[in-house]
């Protein structure tokens, strides 16, 4: 007798016959929006905020000194490297939110579905 397990036999015919009638889930990119779409999140998520933060620090160990000076604090450079990080903690949710492109789910079909299954799981 055939049983209906997550890997069995049946349910990967079902799985498949359920595939080979839509099409792809998203349309094939083209190079244009393929590039835009690494640029857009390895650069501004990743190299802009972490590109900050290393410029913090080359700008405190250039001017340690003078920072030193300025307020006679032997970690004056850990604390301006901190205050970058924090700049960036504090930027960083702005950049996602403009990075990342969302859009509300459909009323119909997956939305409610996806809403139903995220709290049961929650």
């Amino acid at each position: 007798m055939y049983s209906i397990r997550p890997n069995g036999p049946l349910r990967r015919v079902a799985c498949e016959q359920a595939v080979a009638g839509t099409g792809p889930v998203r349309s094939i990119w083209h190079l244009g929006e393929y590039l835009i779409f690494n640029i857009r999140h390895q650069l501004l998520l990743i190299v802009v905020p972490m590109g900050g933060i290393l410029v913090a620090y080359d700008l405190a160990a250039k001017y340690s000194m003078q920072l030193w000076r300025k307020t006679h604090l032997e970690y004056a450079e850990q604390v301006a490297l901190m205050l970058a990080a924090g700049a960036m903690f504090v930027v960083s949710p702005v950049i996602l939110r403009y990075v990342w492109s969302t859009a509300v789910l459909p009323a119909d079909g997956f939305g409610p579905a996806f809403k139903t299954s995220a709290t049961t799981f929650a």
